[in-house]
């Protein structure tokens, strides 16, 4: 929280100063939070659909492979018995 009230204060302060123009104070608070949703991304560590999608699809394709390697282990087991 007290970064977010950092952040306002340093725009306030600019503002008061009447440095920053609009188009200017609209860019650095898009930047300002634009960075602040990659840390909160970050920390969490969310990942993209597109990155997702890919690992299920990793998974999937090994638990076929589980499940055939788990067949073949029954077949094995049932040729050995006498």
């Amino acid at each position: 929280m007290s970064k977010s009230n950092n952040i306002f204060r340093s725009i306030a302060t600019l503002i008061e100063a009447g440095v920053v123009s609009s188009k200017e104070l609209k860019k650095e608070l898009n930047t300002t939070l634009k960075f602040r949703r990659d840390d909160i991304v970050n920390k969490l560590g969310l990942v993209t659909q597109e990155e997702f999608d890919i690992q299920n699809k990793i998974i999937q394709k090994l638990q076929k492979e589980i499940d055939i390697l788990k067949k073949n282990k029954k077949k094995v087991k049932k040729a050995k018995k006498p």
